[in-house]
């Protein structure tokens, strides 16, 4: 019996390792569990942060259902879990004939595409291969909104495209200024050329002309009176008074057109006080109404000569061409600017003929104008035939380059 049965030694021994089995078996068995629940509190705390994060995360089955969605998914198109992406994104009924996401399944790396949805906002989706508990196939899709950020990449783009439009025009400015800048020094030694013209011609045609004629007619006293006739060359010596005066007059009409004291020793609005003055004695039949609403502190230094020089022209013309009975003078500073203003009542002009005809050169409408623009206003001239003329510069208060500017 105990030699064909084991013996009892062997029986032990054999237990034992069957025990030894058995305890090794549920060691493995522990340490699966634990492995197992190891692996699910991961893709516990995996899943809770996908839960808070704020851009829009869903996993998506092969079949296109949504195996999950976070909540900012869930937000945006509520519950989805079971529903098919093509269902949410695209609200079609059927799958899509070329899918983006499908491209991980295929390639097992990450793809990044982006998609306009329905509603018209923009999506950015990032597409991660993943796995379930059991190791199949799943896609993780991350959804990020883009559309604010489209709208200010495409204003900034527009911004940027208005701002390279601004800099091209202003660019355009800056050689339009330039090329008028250039032009400066040839425009000046001009006006003063017509100047030396204008000044000769009046000494030539007013006291050239005055002077000889009392030349003539002291020599004509001259021969009176060594002829015995005193009386008689006494009365013709009477006659040189009117001539005289008038000789003073036409003198005193040439100096006011050169640079008067006053505007160097006063300012613009003094000279302009006193210029009125001065025709009103020469012409007393005109009427010249002054209305300064300036002071003369506020008026810049290169300024003084052409305010003074552009009310000169023009109360010049008006006081030979015009016939005007009533003229009003009008400085102020208006909204930022310095506004100079010449009306009159007088007969007017086709200032469209004029300004097309060697008239306006005449009459200093050029002149005023390229003076007004020179430090940076401008000028315009309004007339017609029986309506009067007005004259009005206008100077913006920003500072400008008048080096190359004389008066």
């Amino acid at each position: 019996m105990h030699d064909e049965g084991k013996t009892k030694d062997q029986l032990l021994a054999e237990l034992f390792e069957l025990r030894e089995r058995v305890s090794h078996l549920e060691k493995e068995r522990v340490e699966r569990k634990q492995a197992e629940e190891a692996v699910k509190a991961e893709r516990r705390h995996l899943f809770n942060v996908l839960e808070s994060l704020p851009a829009m995360i869903c996993l998506l089955t092969p079949d296109y259902q949504i195996a999950f969605a976070n909540r900012a998914f869930r937000e945006r198109f509520g519950e989805s879990h079971g529903r098919h992406c093509y269902e949410y994104c695209f609200g079609r009924s059927e799958p899509c004939d070329f899918c983006e996401a499908y491209k991980v399944l295929e390639t097992g790396l990450p793809h990044h595409w982006e998609v306009t949805a329905p509603d018209g906002s923009v999506i950015d989706v990032y597409d991660f291969p993943f796995t379930d508990v059991n190791g199949s196939p799943l896609i993780l899709e991350m959804d990020i909104d883009i559309t604010e950020r489209k709208r200010t990449e495409e204003e900034l783009r527009q911004s940027r495209g208005e701002l390279e439009q601004r800099v091209q025009e202003r660019m355009a400015d800056l050689k339009s200024a330039n090329e008028k800048l250039r032009q400066v020094p040839s425009r000046l030694i001009q006006a003063q050329e017509e100047e030396r013209k204008r000044l000769a011609a009046e000494l030539h045609d007013s006291i050239g002309q005055t002077l000889v004629a009392l030349k003539f007619r002291i020599e004509h006293i001259l021969a009176i009176f060594r002829k015995g006739k005193a009386k008689e060359a006494l009365r013709v010596a009477e006659g040189f008074v009117s001539i005289l005066q008038r000789s003073l007059d036409e003198t005193r009409s040439i100096y006011m057109g050169l640079r008067p004291k006053v505007l160097e020793d006063f300012g613009a609005v003094a000279a302009l006080m006193w210029y009125r003055n001065e025709l009103t004695d020469l012409y007393p039949e005109l009427h010249i109404e002054m209305d300064i609403r300036i002071e003369k502190s506020e008026i810049p230094d290169d300024l003084v000569v052409p305010i003074f020089r552009i009310a000169q022209e023009a109360l010049n013309n008006v006081c030979r061409h015009s016939k005007a009975e009533w003229v009003d003078v009008r400085l102020a500073l208006n909204d930022g600017a310095i506004e100079l203003e010449i009306g009159d009542d007088g007969v007017g002009m086709d200032l469209e003929y004029i300004m097309e005809s060697t008239t306006a050169k005449s009459l200093g409408l050029i002149g005023m104008r390229e003076r007004a623009e020179l430090i940076g206003g401008e000028l315009t001239i309004k007339s017609a035939p029986g309506e009067g003329t007005t004259v009005r510069a206008r100077w913006p208060l920003v500072p400008v380059d008048t080096s190359l500017v004389t008066s």
